[in-house]
């Protein structure tokens, strides 16, 4: 379901509470099966946001919301400007 939907992924290398690693890899493979690019991923390498402890590298949401370019994107998708794209089933069968 989300081969073509649009994605910004915010994510920090420092993270204890959810691996970066997890945030590759579905990037890594969502870019390998879309017919066109829609993800993007911004990757932190610590927490822009100074925190430290059990939430160190956990405020990327924070630090996303401050990104004026997040609000250009969120109105180009609502607006259809990016856009899941629809899967051509007869170049499926084609590829098969």
């Amino acid at each position: 379901r989300l081969k073509n939907m649009p994605i910004w992924m915010f994510h920090s290398a420092d993270d204890v509470i959810f691996p970066v690693s997890c945030s590759d890899r579905l990037v890594a493979s969502l870019r390998k099966v879309q017919s066109r690019q829609v993800t993007r991923y911004t990757r932190y390498d610590k927490d822009q946001e100074g925190f430290t402890g059990d939430v160190q590298g956990h405020s990327t949401g924070i630090t996303a919301s401050k990104n004026a370019e997040i609000y250009s994107w969120m109105l180009d998708v609502a607006r259809g400007d990016i856009q899941e794209e629809e899967e051509d089933e007869e170049e499926e069968e084609e590829e098969a």
